[in-house]
């Protein structure tokens, strides 16, 4: 299925396809992730939503930090890689309907030292 990827270290948001399952999840996400929360929900036009998939431990882990990310409208950053995934009724993974470019027009990066 279509996921996009939020490249921190590349500073790039691109579209990836998605296996499905929580190891694609934990290698897409990388730098150490093994356990996953999806704190931010997009609206969609096609399915129930799309979630944003980051590291939910990634502040007990802060030498794995490679940079963060926050759009416009929210009070406080991702830090590292995410993905999008959309979702549907019976909240399984299905394809994104994301508008990329404008996402991107809206996203912050935050390096690290």
């Amino acid at each position: 299925m279509k996921a996009v990827k939020i490249d921190v270290e590349k500073q790039d948001i691109y579209e990836i396809e998605f296996e499905g399952g929580l190891d694609a999840i934990y290698r897409i996400i990388g730098n150490g992730c093994d356990c996953f929360e999806c704190p931010i929900t997009f609206p969609s036009e096609n399915n129930l939503g799309n979630g944003l998939y980051c590291d939910g431990e990634i502040l007990f882990r802060v030498h794995d930090i490679k940079g963060g990310f926050q759009l416009d409208s929210w009070d406080s950053p991702i830090m590292n890689n995410a993905m999008i995934v959309g979702t549907d009724s019976d909240g399984y993974d299905v394809d994104h309907d994301i508008h990329i470019e404008d996402l991107k027009k809206q996203i912050n990066w935050i390096k690290v030292r």
